[in-house]
Formats: C-alpha cells, sequence, structure tokens
C-alpha cells in the first residue's frame, strides 16, 4: 500500500471512528438525560419523599409555629406579672429557661422586648395584654444562616403579629422556620390564620440529681386558616428544588408536649392529637397534594 493510500485508508478510519463517538455520545446523552429525567420523577413522588414532606409540615412549620406562640404569650404573662405584683420569676422558669437559649432582654420598663428561639425576636406591643381583647403584639424575627449556603442571604427577617377580637386570635405576617441546622430555611405566611387557646399542663424535670418533677402550665391551640410556606435557596437535601406548599389547617389542635429536663427539651414528642391539615406541594412543574390526619398519639397522611 503506497503512503498516500495509507494516509487516506486512516482518515476514513478516524472520520468513521469520529461519526461512532459522536453517535455514541448523543446516544450516552440521551440516556443520561432521560436517566435524570426518571430519577428526578421517582424522587419527586417517592414515598420516603412524600413521607419526608409530611414531616416538614409538621415539625418545621406547624410545631415551630407553637413554639414561637409560646415564647410571645409568655412575654405578656411576664408583663401581666410585671404589672399586678405577680411573680416574674415563675415565668421565667416557665418559658426562658433553657440554658442552650440566651435569656431574655427587657426594655426600660422591665418588660420583655428580645427573645430567641430559632431565631431571635424583637417584640413590640399596644399596651394591651395578649388575655385580653383589642391586643396587638408584633415580632419581629431575624436568623443567620449556619451554613454558608450558595446564592443565599446570610440572615432572613420576617414579621409577624397576634391580635385578639371576641377572644379569637388571628396570626398574621410570617415566620422563619429550621430544621436542624437545615441549609434551607422555611419561609411561612400566614393567610387568614386564626386560633383559640385553653391551658394544657406537662410535666417537668426541675432537678434531675434528686427526681424532682413539677406540673407546667401551658397553651394549647386550635388553629383555622391556611399558609403558605416556601423553601429559602428552594434546594432540599438531594439538590432537588424544594416544593412551595399551601396547606388549609381544619381544627389542628395541640400544645408543646416536649418534656424538660432543667430547662432543656427533650424533642420527638406529639403536638396535635386533632384535626387535619390539606397541603398542595408544587415544584415549579408539576403539583399534588396530601391530607395529614391527626389523632392521638401521631399522625397519618395519605395523597389525593
Amino acid at each position: 500500500m503506497g503512503g498516500g493510500n495509507f494516509v487516506a485508508e486512516i482518515d476514513k478510519i478516524l472520520v468513521r471512528n469520529m461519526k461512532l463517538s459522536r453517535d455514541l455520545l448523543m446516544l450516552v446523552s440521551i440516556i443520561f438525560f432521560i436517566g435524570c429525567e426518571t430519577e428526578t420523577e421517582y424522587i419527586w413522588n417517592d414515598e420516603n419523599r412524600i413521607s419526608e414532606y409530611a414531616t416538614w409540615i409538621d415539625n418545621t412549620i406547624c410545631r415551630q409555629t407553637v413554639d414561637n406562640l409560646d415564647f410571645m404569650f409568655q412575654a405578656s404573662a411576664y408583663r401581666d406579672s410585671l404589672l399586678c405584683g405577680g411573680d416574674v420569676n415563675a415565668v421565667i422558669k416557665r418559658q426562658f429557661s433553657n440554658p442552650h437559649l440566651k435569656p431574655p432582654k427587657v426594655n426600660e420598663l422591665g418588660e420583655i422586648c428580645w427573645f430567641e428561639t430559632q431565631a431571635e425576636h424583637y417584640i413590640t406591643h399596644n399596651g394591651i395584654s395578649l388575655d385580653e381583647d383589642g391586643s396587638l403584639w408584633v415580632a419581629y424575627g431575624k436568623m443567620q444562616r449556619f451554613w454558608d449556603a450558595h446564592q443565599q442571604p446570610v440572615e432572613e427577617y420576617c414579621q409577624w403579629a397576634v391580635s385578639r377580637e371576641n377572644g379569637v386570635y388571628t396570626l398574621s405576617g410570617g415566620m422563619i422556620h429550621n430544621g436542624v441546622f437545615n441549609e434551607f430555611f422555611t419561609m411561612s405566611n400566614f393567610l387568614d390564620m386564626h386560633f383559640t387557646t385553653s391551658v394544657a399542663e406537662v410535666m417537668v424535670c426541675t432537678d434531675i440529681d434528686n427526681n424532682i418533677y413539677e406540673t407546667k402550665q401551658t397553651l394549647r391551640y386550635s388553629f383555622n386558616g391556611d399558609i403558605m410556606a416556601v423553601a429559602s435557596g428552594k434546594v432540599d437535601y438531594d439538590r432537588l428544588p424544594r416544593p412551595d406548599v399551601y396547606m388549609t389547617l381544619d381544627g389542628v389542635t395541640g400544645h408543646n408536649t416536649k418534656e424538660y429536663i432543667e430547662g432543656i427539651p427533650v424533642f420527638g414528642s406529639v403536638y396535635f392529637d386533632e384535626g387535619t391539615t390539606t397541603a398542595t406541594l408544587s415544584n415549579g412543574t408539576d403539583s399534588w397534594r396530601i391530607v395529614i390526619d391527626y389523632a392521638q398519639g401521631g399522625y397519618n397522611y395519605s395523597r389525593l
């Protein structure tokens, strides 16, 4: 074979191999694309994912709403005790004794004006106790991000308010929520959210060395209304878009049932034992609904 023919044959082989490589690359790309699309669809509809979202709604949004309200109402109770010469230390012990949280701050009148839960909250009011009609208490929240989350702000801010008329409370504005140092924050907005309260009792350990327990009074809430929840950063654990959630609470009733040992909460308890939450979840392309049915000892959920 002459040199020219040899080069020509080599050129033909290279061209043929390039075409095969290009075709193979296209085939692999198609398979990869279909595989990713199928995997994404599978994850979005996977039963484990549905369970995770149900837990997110119950634990991160609804329970933390109760926790924040507890601090607001106890700040009002502290003010009531100041005005009537009551035992303000009892309020501190009941609500603000967790050594893992910073102690509350007071203003020039001696009233609690700042407290820490998942976020820091500065509070103002119109001079009326939350136990009375006409009251309006406002919280300005700020939470600093625990992780260096990509393209997300270092701090998130919120504002929420509690008012009372005819014995019924209205919860307006929105709260910041966070799980156990989650990268994303959840921002909830309360839409026509109303609730009533009653008194509940839980047992707490005030002296673990001597095994001393006391009864602690807390508030039990019954919610009716809508919440729109959005995950800041819109990315969950598997790097998929976190869905927006629109939920309707119908008679969802419960209270903070966590046991406390010398002010430190023991997690894992069930808050709600009545009512249902209907939630629509949307990932921007598709949406579906679940119903969380609360019953004694926990909740069940089903997909609609």
